[in-house]
């Protein structure tokens, strides 16, 4: 047994750190449902693991070999040698990917920009003379070949002459999120375009992509830890007020935990009956779409978070849910909760025709644009406006 040491502790030691990089990476925010939904990430995640059989089986194997040896010792050497060298790769592949997920994907310039007039939730009410009047878009991915800079730039003017409180934008601001420096272009022409405007930015599942959630917090809020979800208000000169509260949904239900669940019944719980509640997230819970054959995915309605969040939403009364991550236009409505998609700040167009759901009330196919958020602490307005301003639909919603 004396022989079979090196190779235990050299099994032992690749063993843990390839399943510490995996549990690691596995619980890193997005991941879970990137690899639910990404199928080439899915394959090599799918690879990595299967690799963790490989030193109990090659220790197995020299174990076997030791045993069976009658004269000498040379099969136990050979084996023990080949197990060496295979438990090294194992751990080298383990600490690359560490390296890889921990290090490269979590690097930021020292002097890197910072979003500016960003909205802090610890402000916790927003004052506001009048009634309450957003600009609400989601999707830019900024430098995406596929993507309309133009289309994103125009929305930002459009919103900037506006007469707006904020400007909330709901995720996947680039691409790739890990892609070091990517944030430097949309930052600073947020700066550049919309200086005055107050800004929210959510993040989206291209921005905490392959780990790289604490990048998107130091560019748009100033530090590496920001909350996934909270809750805020806004006081209106009339003395109401109407309540927004942000969920960190990137991709389906991976994304809404037991903490999230919890944190959601307590803030609806809050809220007194007569006030109007408004639910921001990225990804969203009901869509008209579009099916993603090399994924084997169908981008609408999302039936784990229709099964877990839905039932929340309803019993609290909760007046509209506002999502991107379909890159299209939509109302849709579900048992008293209005749902609306804003997906077209300049990301390539899907299709609200392929996949239609059953609760749609209406969809504008292949079009640009942002919603005009209006309320007065009773009622809320939804304006979807084209890139310049000009409203193409309408819709009221009685917060009564």
């Amino acid at each position: 047994m004396k022989n079979l040491k090196l190779p235990l502790i050299a099994s032992i030691i690749a063993e843990t750190v390839l399943a510490a990089m995996l549990i690691y990476f596995y619980t890193r925010v997005g991941s879970g449902g990137l690899l639910a939904w990404n199928m080439e990430y899915k394959v090599i995640f799918q690879r990595l693991c299967v690799l963790l059989s490989i030193p109990p089986m090659a220790f197995l194997f020299t174990f076997m070999a030791d045993e069976m040896s009658k004269k000498g010792k040379t099969a136990t050497v050979i084996f023990s040698t080949i197990t060496f060298l295979l438990d090294l790769v194992i751990f080298l592949i383990g600490v690359g990917f560490i390296i890889f997920t921990g290090v490269l994907n979590t690097r930021i310039y020292a002097e890197h920009s910072i979003l500016e007039n960003s909205f802090d939730p610890s402000m916790m009410e927003l004052p506001v003379d009048g009634d309450l009047h957003i600009a609400i878009a989601s999707d830019p991915h900024w430098l995406s070949p596929k993507s309309n800079g133009e289309v994103t730039s125009q929305i930002m003017r459009t919103v900037e002459n506006g007469d707006y409180d904020a400007f909330f934008i709901l995720g996947d601001i680039v691409d790739q999120g890990s892609k070091l420096g990517i944030y430097e272009v949309p930052v600073r022409e947020l700066n550049r375009e919309m200086g005055s405007t107050l800004k929210l930015v959510v993040m989206g599942n291209h921005d905490a992509a392959l780990n790289s959630a604490s990048v998107f917090n130091q560019y748009f809020h100033g530090t590496k830890k920001y909350p996934l979800w909270y809750k805020f208000s806004v006081k209106i000169q009339n003395g109401r007020k109407v309540n927004f509260i942000v969920l960190n949904l990137l991709w389906d239900g991976h994304d809404f935990t037991k903490k999230q669940k919890k944190f959601l019944e307590s803030a609806l719980s809050s809220i007194p009956q007569e006030e109007p509640v408004v639910v921001l997230s990225h990804a969203f819970i009901l869509s008209s779409g579009y099916n993603d054959n090399y994924n084997r995915k169908v981008w609408a309605d999302n039936e784990q978070l229709i099964q877990k969040v839905c039932p929340i939403l309803e019993a609290h009364k909760v007046d509209l849910v506002i999502s991107g991550h379909n890159h299209l236009q939509e109302i849709l409505e579900k048992d008293g909760v209005v749902y609306a998609v804003s997906g077209g700040m300049g990301g390539a167009l899907d299709s609200a025709e392929e996949v239609v759901s059953p609760y749609t009330k209406w969809h504008k196919e292949k079009s640009f644009g942002f919603v005009d958020f209006t309320s007065d602490g009773q009622n809320i307005v939804l304006n979807y406006k084209d890139v310049n301003g000009n409203t193409y639909y309408s819709y009221e919603i009685d917060c009564k």
